[in-house]
């Protein structure tokens, strides 16, 4: 749930890269 909140506080900077990363982390995670 700590992700979550860093990728909406990064939204607002820079939408596309927040979306990437956050794939990224859940892909991660779920691996």
């Amino acid at each position: 749930m700590k992700i979550p909140r860093k990728v909406k506080m990064y939204s607002p900077y820079a939408k596309k890269h927040t979306l990437h990363e956050i794939e990224v982390v859940k892909k991660k995670r779920a691996s």
